[in-house]
C-alpha cells in the first residue's frame, strides 16, 4: 500500500477540500458519502459505497 500525502486548509467551519487527484482516484463525487474516524488522535476518512439494489438477510 502506497502512502500518499498532501498538506490541506481547514477553513471556516471546519471544512476542507479533498486534493482533485485524491477524489478521483477514489471515485468521489459531488454528493459521495464517506464516513470519519478519529482514532489515536488521527482522522481517518472512508469512502462509502451504496449498493444500488436492496440487501436482504435471511435467516432461520
Amino acid at each position: 500500500m502506497q502512502i500518499v500525502e498532501q498538506i490541506i486548509k481547514i477553513q471556516g467551519k471546519g471544512l476542507v477540500t479533498i486534493p482533485k487527484n485524491f477524489r478521483d482516484e477514489l471515485g468521489l463525487g459531488k454528493n459521495s458519502l464517506a464516513r470519519i474516524i478519529k482514532e489515536k488522535g488521527r482522522l481517518i476518512l472512508e469512502p462509502l459505497r451504496i449498493l444500488k439494489y436492496p440487501v436482504r438477510s435471511y435467516t432461520k
